[in-house]
């Protein structure tokens, strides 16, 4: 199961690592999850929102990564929202693109 997790966030990085030249990249610190359904279960709802293009999220750093369809600002409240509402702790956020 580990290493489907693994190969899948590889996948995720390769992929978000071509197109991220022209998209907006942000990181959010996020506390209180356990597992990898966590994991998925946080990703799943961060896609739903509207203008995001991609999302990781690891276990291991706390940490969620979100790709932004190119031209779209960032809301960051909908995103801690989203956060939030799958039930973990926002936390410092961070540009990188």
């Amino acid at each position: 199961m580990k290493r489907l997790i693994w190969i899948s966030l590889l996948l995720l990085s390769a992929q978000s690592a071509v197109s991220a030249d022209d998209a907006t990249v942000v990181e959010i610190e996020v506390s209180g999850m356990i597992c990898a359904f966590c994991v998925e279960g946080l990703r799943s709802s961060l896609l739903k929102l509207p203008g995001i293009e991609g999302a990781e999220v690891s276990l291991k750093h706390s940490l969620a990564r979100i790709e932004l369809e190119p031209e779209h600002e960032p809301d960051i409240d909908a995103i801690k929202q989203a956060i939030v509402d799958a039930g973990f702790t926002p936390g410092d956020v961070r540009d990188i693109s």
